[in-house]
């Protein structure tokens, strides 16, 4: 019997074994993939958009691309315009309804964000994302109740999904229930302590306000500090480390949303100390500072409208 030549067989092996040559993506495919250079992502959206033929929904698809870019450089004005234009391309893009809601809900157009955010989820019900903004959304206008049915939907979608578990802490923290928000900021610590670093300071804030050791609460997570991350006094501030003239120095030499961060932990800071009148002229600093969606501000907000703590 003839012997069968192995060489096909070897030769098949050599090219499975070879390493495939790196095939570049597109200008159209990093636009909807993303990265961490907003710039970069802006003009590579822009220039897949330049060409030839575009079918409406890959225009539409490229436009939500830049204007995610967009709302990154906090370029809103553009952002919304190319939103706008994606839904009139393709008007079933859920994620285009998500972008357009969350811009809504930063400049406070509150009935806007909700059609938005409503028509994501009923274009796509499994839209994690957009549960936890719609629970935002609902946080900020004062219905804790159903914000909190829908942070606990996206947590049922996704149990570690970072934004519904940080806003649910933040209104936990809102309510009253430091003990439940200690444990929902350690838990978002746990899964995006990049993400959500700020959870630290709430972390902190929420020990002190119940009695306990800011510093011991804060110090497993020093380490995003090290490099001036954050204003060492706010963060001294909430550890028992200094005491408030430094600190109100750091918050008012900051930008307009750090001002209103650090506003709102000076008053919870001063809750903690017992001087409830001071705190509360803190939380009105925090609300005139911020912008209307920041957490901080939305809690302080809340605080302001207790008549007394």
């Amino acid at each position: 019997m003839a012997r069968r030549s192995i060489l096909p067989a070897a030769l098949l092996a050599a090219v499975l074994a070879a390493p495939l040559a790196a095939q570049p993506m597109s200008d159209g495919e990093a636009c909807l993939e993303g990265s961490r250079d907003a710039d970069l992502d802006a003009a590579l959206c822009s220039r897949a958009l330049a060409g030839p033929d575009l079918a409406p929904p890959t225009a539409a698809a490229l436009l939500t691309g830049r204007a995610r870019a967009l709302i990154r450089l906090s370029a809103l004005a553009p952002a919304r315009r190319d939103l706008d234009r994606a839904i009139a391309l393709n008007p079933v893009s859920a994620q285009a309804h998500l972008l357009r809601g969350i811009l809504q809900r930063r400049s406070a157009a509150m009935d806007g964000a909700l059609a938005d955010l409503d028509r994501a989820l009923a274009l796509n019900p499994h839209f994690v994302a957009a549960w936890a903004q719609r629970g935002a959304l609902r946080q900020q206008s004062g219905r804790a109740d159903r914000a909190l049915a829908d942070y606990d939907h996206a947590l049922a979608l996704r149990a570690g999904q970072s934004t519904a578990l940080f806003m649910k802490a933040t209104l936990r923290f809102q309510q009253g229930d430091f003990q439940a928000a200690a444990d929902l900021f350690r838990g978002v610590l746990a899964q995006s302590p990049v993400q959500y670093p700020v959870a630290a300071l709430w972390l902190a804030a929420a020990v002190r306000r119940q009695g306990g050791d800011g510093g011991g609460a804060i110090e497993p997570y020093r380490w995003w500090w090290a490099d001036g991350v954050w204003p060492t006094p706010l963060v001294a501030l909430l550890a028992g480390e200094t005491n408030l003239p430094p600190a109100v120095t750091a918050s008012e030499q900051t930008a307009a949303g750090e001002r209103a961060l650090g506003a709102f932990f000076i008053a919870q800071w001063l809750f903690a100390e017992g001087q409830p009148a001071a705190a509360r002229r803190w939380l009105e600093e925090a609300v005139a500072a911020g912008a209307p969606d920041q957490p901080e501000v939305i809690v302080a907000g809340a605080q302001l409208r207790v008549p007394s703590e």
